[in-house]
């Protein structure tokens, strides 16, 4: 699917549980993706991110199981990649990690914070270790990773947004430092 080049928005559920939609071409001029936009297109591969993207609400890329990086317009004000995954422009922000990767082993440098449903559904990823920059993970983060064996949390460590680890089913420990307030 090419969107061209004019269209501004995107709406809620537009392209969701489209499975066999395999690639996506945003055209410059979309600003905005609407809530579960690309919801359960498990077959989407290839999704570019065009310069003028400035808003993706929240579960556009859930259930996205064949997607497994992003690629962003360098001149795209708002978004970055960092080993496939999508972050803030300043990095400071995970956003989303496609739920195709198969691990995730590195955060970038800057990273802060993890965002609402940033790994949501990521089934294939087995261990995390969350790195000393980041102070906040938000709700529903790690959420239905079933795979999730094992996760280190830092000292620095601040909030655990709620139902964080909610459907890890194959999560066996995770020790909460001294640091984190409920």
């Amino acid at each position: 699917v090419v969107i061209q080049d004019g269209v501004e928005t995107i709406g809620n559920g537009a392209f969701s549980n489209c499975e066999g939609l395999v690639s996506v071409t945003l055209g410059n001029g979309v600003q905005s993706l609407g809530e579960d936009v690309f919801s359960g297109c498990s077959k989407l591969e290839k999704l570019s991110l065009p310069t003028s993207l400035v808003e993706i609400a929240k579960g556009v890329f859930i259930g996205c199981s064949s997607l497994s990086e992003f690629e962003v317009a360098e001149d795209n004000t708002a978004f970055s990649v960092f080993d496939g995954a999508l972050y803030s422009k300043d990095l400071a922000v995970l956003l989303v990690v496609p739920n195709g990767k198969k691990e995730f082993k590195q955060f970038h440098e800057n990273v802060i914070e993890i965002a609402n449903d940033a790994f949501y559904g990521c089934i294939e990823i087995e261990d995390i270790t969350i790195p000393d920059s980041v102070l906040a993970i938000g709700d529903f983060a790690f959420k239905n990773c079933r795979s999730l064996k094992s996760v280190t949390l830092n000292g620095g460590l601040t909030s655990i947004g709620s139902d964080a680890f909610s459907g890890c089913s194959g999560l066996t420990k995770v020790a909460i430092p001294e640091s984190v307030w409920f």
